[in-house]
């Protein structure tokens, strides 16, 4: 297999370790194996290495009278905290990202009582009644210390922002102190944090107005829920939808709403409440806007739906007020895509032959013309940071944002245009219509692996990245008559394809949330992956319809797919019967 790698660029930091060293990786999965004589090593090493340990160790109420009076005691040797010979690397441990240790600090393997406590007469040696020398004074009469709950607020708020989100939840068990360091409204930071690390492309995440009233606690326990219900064996709700006269090719869903475009020219508006158990209840949507060609592109946050159309205009339309707030022209030829980009400072970017716009919509004002395509722009991925477009000129574009400065383009490597691009974290993968398939490195622009054999010169349909599980999804189309694909599941640090699956149907569309794939085929079934599983097994198979799915949205315990002139609804029933 024709398979290139860069050797000066990793993907490290997808798994969250590139800025540990060797010896700091042991110290951390040696703490993690929680016995009393690993502690031992690693507090000691930490003392000795890291000054902001030290600095948290001794800010604590735990450690009384003067600095000097700290010492571990490790053998026959004594780290002083004043003295640090050997300490090489700048705030190695608090400004090194642990988030790869996810799930490994299993607290399960203690009650929830005595997690995160420290006996005095352990063999850590901490004390607090050293002399003034730091020499250990036996105590007979010593008991345990709850370290975090001795800490001060912020340094607590520290310590646990190191745990994933089954050890925070976990460790509100162990006291109110505990509790309230992970519950607490003001330490909804902790959560945002791991929410972004395990789930960075969620629909719960990104540009969602109707969301914005809750915590991130509550939309990280709103995905495990969904995730639970999604592998369990419930009854699936299930709706049909009608009122577009031709293809529907793109669906959104947020909050209970979805809305539909197709190559009508309308946007319609539906609602995924009250649908039938166990069977399919046909009703109508309402009609939105109307383009006067064919739309091609659709964005929603929950309340402003966006449109672009090949009549040159991007209109918005207000689905409570049922009315158009804003039509934006400028184009001067087909708009092919519009996503929003900042939802509270209600701006979005449109991609087209002409430039790529960027705009604040309220105003109808163009704040930005991005240029340099030399062909069609039909593909636009973007985020707070970036703004990624793709081109029939064969070349990717990466600006930045909110500067909309130009940082680089790809050489002209794939063949008969882009066709397919996603973003996830620092990086961004794309697909050609010639069956290659790449990876980037979003700040560098360097390539990080390229491949053109696994798809054999086929039409790439859909690239997806999953960062956190070290998987580069890609899909193509093998036969438009027979209606074959193919489907590889790639190891994202070493470039390896893991998996290559001949199918005889193809995927037009995918979409990730909570560990699970949901993939819209070509043969009418939505099929939903479980990436969290080696082997990336078929958990759900859902026929919807003899013909096509052209596109899926995820949203919870909701997922909308569209094909021909219906869409589909399906709700996880989180009662059984």
């Amino acid at each position: 297999m024709d398979n290139e790698r860069s050797t000066d660029v990793g993907v490290s930091s997808a798994n969250g370790e590139k800025n540990l060293s060797a010896q700091e990786k042991e110290w951390v999965n040696t703490f993690l194996s929680w016995n009393s004589s690993a502690r031992r090593k690693v507090f000691n090493h930490l003392l000795n290495e890291s000054i902001d340990f030290r600095h948290l160790v001794l800010s604590s109420e735990l450690v009384s009278g003067s600095a000097s009076a700290v010492s571990f005691t490790e053998d026959s040797s004594s780290v002083q905290h004043g003295h640090n010979p050997r300490r090489r690397h700048k705030n190695s441990f608090f400004e090194t990202d642990h988030s790869s240790l996810n799930g490994q600090l299993n607290t399960k393997k203690k009650s929830p009582s005595s997690v995160g406590m420290l006996s005095v007469n352990s063999n850590l040696h901490f004390h607090r009644n050293l002399d003034a020398t730091g020499s250990h004074q036996d105590n007979e009469n010593q008991k345990r210390i709850d370290l975090l709950g001795e800490l001060a607020s912020d340094m607590r708020s520290k310590l646990m922002s190191f745990f994933d989100g089954t050890t925070i939840a976990t460790s509100a068990c162990v006291s109110r102190k505990w509790r309230s360091a992970a519950y607490a409204n003001e330490q909804d930071i902790i959560w945002q944090r791991e929410f972004i690390r395990q789930w960075p492309s969620s629909t719960l995440n990104r540009n969602n107005a109707v969301l914005r009233t809750l915590s991130f606690r509550k939309l990280w326990q709103m995905n495990l829920k969904s995730r639970r219900l999604w592998l369990s064996s419930r009854i699936i709700e299930k709706g049909v939808y009608r009122g577009h006269t031709d293809r529907v090719r793109h669906v959104r869903v947020r909050g209970k709403h979805f809305v539909t475009a197709s190559w009508d020219g309308t946007l319609r508006v539906g609602d995924c409440k009250d649908l039938g158990k166990g069977e399919k209840i046909i009703t109508d949507t309402e009609e939105g806007i109307v383009h006067r060609g064919s739309v091609f592109g659709v964005f929603f946050d929950g309340i402003i739906a966006g449109t672009c159309s090949e009549d040159h205009t991007i209109q918005l339309w207000h689905i409570q007020e049922k009315k158009t707030v804003a039509v934006l022209e400028g184009h001067q030829g087909p708009v092919y895509r519009v996503e929003q980009i900042d939802s509270e400072k209600e701006i979005l970017v449109s991609c087209a032959l002409d430039f790529i716009g960027v705009w604040h919509w309220p105003s109808a004002t163009l704040l930005h013309k991005l240029t340099g395509h030399k062909h069609d722009v039909h593909r636009l991925k973007v985020n707070m940071n970036y703004i990624v477009t793709g081109s029939y000129d064969e070349t990717i574009r990466v600006w930045e944002y909110p500067s909309c400065e130009f940082l680089w383009t790809s050489p002209p490597i794939h063949q008969g245009g882009v066709s397919c691009l996603h973003m996830c974290a620092s990086m961004v993968g794309s697909g050609s219509a010639k069956g290659e398939v790449h990876l980037w490195d979003l700040p560098s622009g360097k390539i990080l692996f390229r491949d053109t054999k696994a798809h054999i010169g086929a039409l790439v349909t859909s690239v997806w990245i999953c960062a956190n599980e070290n998987k580069f999804i890609t899909s193509s189309i093998t036969s438009f008559q027979a209606g074959g694909g193919i489907l590889c599941f790639w190891a994202i640090d070493s470039g390896e394809c893991m998996f290559r699956i001949e199918e005889k149907a193809y995927v037009n569309a995918c979409r990730y949330e909570f560990g699970l794939l949901f993939m819209a085929y070509s043969d009418g079934v939505l099929r939903i992956r479980d990436l969290y599983d080696e082997h990336n097994s078929i958990v759900r198979e859902e026929p919807q319809i003899k013909g096509q799915l052209y596109d899926v949205d995820v949203q919870g315990s909701y997922v909308v797919a569209c094909g021909m002139n219906r869409t589909f609804c399906l709700k996880i029933n989180p009662v059984d019967g």
